[in-house]
Parts: structure tokens; sequence; C-alpha cells
């Protein structure tokens, strides 16, 4: 049996001190006074989707979008893992794929 190697997701998710960051960011809301949340995101159909909540509740949603039937179903659908990234986290990713992508091009000549 093939052994499953984690992807970059699943690295970044596992992250150590990743929890550390989620109470930062707790820190960060309650010293600027944000009473309020609003969440704009593509989903993995495609559709863009929104919610908006009070701030004391924005660590809980977050994970729990990622908890939902819908959500799940539609990563089994497409071969793909279920994790919860805070916006740190997929920042720190996308730089780095975009990063990665543009070595990958420049080596094949086709970005300067």
């Amino acid at each position: 049996m093939p052994t499953k190697v984690a992807t970059d997701l699943e690295q970044f998710v596992a992250a150590e001190g990743r929890d550390e960051q989620v109470a930062r960011v707790r820190e960060e809301i309650d010293r600027e006074g944000i009473s309020y949340v609003y969440y704009q995101f593509p989903s993995v159909t495609g559709r863009i989707m929104g919610k908006g909540v009070p701030s004391p509740h924005w660590e809980t949603l977050a994970a729990k979008a990622t908890e939902q039937e819908e959500w799940t179903h539609e990563l089994e659908l497409n071969s793909l893992t279920p994790a919860y990234m805070g916006s740190e986290a997929t920042r720190k990713l996308f730089a780095q794929q975009a990063g990665d992508l543009r070595s990958i091009l420049s080596e094949l000549g086709l970005a300067k």
C-alpha cells in the first residue's frame, strides 16, 4: 500500500504554532474594537460565498464551515483533503505556490 504524502495545504494546516496565530488574531480583533466580521470566499464549486458574524464567533465559524457535509462532499468529489486554514496561513501558501510556479516557469524560459 503506498504511503500518503502530505499536501502543501495539509502541511500548512498542521504547522506548529497555528493555535498561537489564531489567539493573536483574536487579541487583535479585541484590541481594534472590531465587533463584526464579514467573510467572503469562493466555494469549492467556484460560487462566491459570504457571511457576517459578531466577532466573538469568527474562529468557530471558520472551522465549522469546513466541516459541513456539502463542503466535505465537494472535496471528496475532487480528491481533496478537508482542512481549515486561517487567512495568514492561506496567504503564505499562495505566496509559496506563486514563487514555486515563477521558478518553474523561469527554468523553462517562459517567465523572467
